[in-house]
């Protein structure tokens, strides 16, 4: 597995493409957590949200053993997540059937 930093990590999410393989990113959208990942499998990133207010929280890359908080990593990561169509829809879709239940 390759080294994944947060710039590439980013820019493989905006362009939705894995910038090893090329090919699409696949993306798993939960009330608490998005993980975006590769089938190539070197390019992982997982981030765990507040249920509440949909910040982020943490975030890890590549399924390293540390996370990281640092909040200006955070809000980069999650101003590209969250323009994402499929990230926002997936979001909705899960809001909405809170909201049902």
């Amino acid at each position: 597995m390759v080294s994944l930093n947060l710039d590439t990590a980013i820019k493989g999410i905006e362009e939705q493409v894995c910038p090893y393989c090329h090919s699409s990113l696949f993306y798993d959208v939960q009330a608490d957590s998005i993980y975006v990942s590769c089938s190539c499998g070197n390019f992982n990133v997982s981030t765990f949200r507040d249920k509440y207010n949909g910040s982020l929280l943490l975030y890890y890359l590549n399924n390293s053993d540390e996370g990281s908080i640092s909040g200006e990593n955070l809000k980069q990561l999650q101003n590209v997540l969250y323009r994402n169509k499929r990230v926002k829809r997936e979001l909705f879709s899960i809001k909405l059937k809170q909201q049902i239940l």
